[in-house]
């Protein structure tokens, strides 16, 4: 796995991994659990391989653009601020998927055509076409509640 020790400095960190594991593996957990690093998306279970993992920064969206039906066949996309503070500071805890919930500053370039199938072709073996593009609907993470 990955030396833990660069995440134990109290610094900011966004680990983008190909790690061949899936979610929640042991692998995955040593990330979690040694490395104090957290998935920008923990409740995507359907992601293999292909992770974007935090620390000391605050998540303010994520997308997924696949390619196919392989997780490694995609494009995934973090957006982070930095906190004043990183040894204190509240994490955004609330996901939403409605881009008017959130600054045009902090939404996705191009979020008008995210949701949305774009076809293509691809040749499988029985001859039959499918999808090849879809872009799914980007999540942003606001703060709700009171903050300590």
């Amino acid at each position: 796995c990955v030396c833990v020790c660069v995440f134990r400095r109290g610094r900011p960190v966004v680990y983008l991994a190909y790690t061949t594991t899936r979610p929640n593996s042991e692998n995955y957990q040593q990330l979690i659990n040694v490395g104090g690093l957290s998935d920008i998306d923990a409740i995507d279970f359907s992601r293999w391989c292909l992770y974007i993992m935090y620390k000391n920064v605050i998540r303010e969206g994520y997308a997924r653009l696949y390619h196919g039906t392989l997780s490694d066949t995609e494009i995934q996309l973090g957006k982070f601020s930095i906190p004043a503070n990183t040894s204190d500071y509240t994490d955004n805890n609330h996901v939403t998927i409605d881009p008017a919930l959130v600054g045009p500053d902090r939404r996705f370039p191009g979020s008008d055509i995210f949701g949305r199938f774009r076809r293509g072709a691809l040749r499988r073996q029985d001859d039959k076409t499918q999808v090849v593009y879809h872009k799914t609907t980007p999540k942003y993470f606001i703060f709700k509640g009171v903050e300590q």
